[in-house]
């Protein structure tokens, strides 16, 4: 093989940052040249072939920080190009000169090689299938740990964190090769488990500040209702324990005013009051 049209890649590819649009176009002309030496395989050849045709579409002159980000596609680069008004293309997880290499390390957690090609191909029924068998994985982790079960990873009885991390990149990958926008309902549920699990701290908060109000409201229908409701009251509608509902509040006295205040939109039954009691106003009169 003629190293020198090689070295030239690499020079051309490292080295000169500043290259022109036609420094691009005559590196693409050249490419059946390199297939030919170098005996790359057609599906890499490809890869390559659309790498530097993408970089000639970037316009007359190539931008620097582009084909920084190129050769090193870090965050911080990615932002620079976007504060400049482009749009580099981000490393793709997977992809086809991949398949020969993950076949074995899938096979170990039962994932065939099928499986992971229809992923690449952003086979619908392919991705809703591995989203649940992940979403299995997850539920059989926390299973296997409230049991005392440990080493779980190590013992092959759960995919590893990482690996399922990797997928799903795979998956999401694929849907945009394949210019598919629409993401599948189960691979959202999948994404949702992984980056904020149903014990996140900001959802725990939320759902506390979201039954404080429903405590609230409940405690002021019992007030027009001319009842006293304490803690223990609101705690039985709501199905928790009345030290739940007190951690809620700074005090009772808190609870019973806020709940004062609410009473007034509902009536001696405890029934809310209608919002227009003479009718719905004419807001467009003719």
């Amino acid at each position: 093989m003629n190293n020198s049209k090689t070295n030239r890649w690499t020079i051309s590819v490292e080295q000169n940052l500043l290259a022109t649009k036609e420094t691009w176009v005559g590196l693409v002309e050249e490419l059946p040249d390199f297939r030919a030496e170098c005996g790359t395989r057609d599906d890499a050849f490809s890869a390559i072939a659309d790498h530097f045709k993408n970089l000639i579409k970037i316009g007359d002159e190539t931008d620097p920080i582009m084909i920084q980000y190129i050769l090193n596609p870090t965050l911080e680069l990615y932002l620079e190009c976007r504060k400049n008004g482009l749009y580099p293309d981000y490393p793709h997880f997977g992809g086809n000169d991949s398949v020969g290499n993950v076949e074995n390390y899938l096979s170990e957690y039962g994932i065939d090689q099928s499986v992971f090609l229809g992923v690449l191909d952003a086979d619908e029924d392919i991705i809703q299938n591995l989203s649940l068998k992940l979403i299995e994985n997850i539920c059989k982790s926390k299973t296997l740990k409230k049991s005392g079960e440990t080493h779980v990873i190590g013992r092959g009885l759960v995919l590893p964190d990482e690996l399922m991390d990797w997928l799903i990149c795979c998956m999401l990958d694929g849907l945009r090769w394949n210019r598919i926008e629409e993401i599948p309902v189960d691979l959202v549920v999948l994404i949702r488990a992984r980056l904020v699990p149903g014990d996140s701290k900001i959802e725990t908060k939320i759902h506390a500040k979201r039954m404080r109000q429903q405590a609230v409201w409940i405690a002021a229908s019992a007030i027009a209702a001319g009842n006293n409701p304490s803690f223990r009251f609101v705690a039985k509608h709501l199905k928790v324990e009345p030290s739940t509902v007190k951690r809620w509040f700074s005090s009772e006295d808190e609870f019973k005013q806020e709940a004062k205040r609410r009473s007034a939109a509902f009536d001696k039954t405890g029934l809310l009051k209608p919002l227009f009691p003479n009718g719905r106003p004419v807001l467009h009169p003719k």
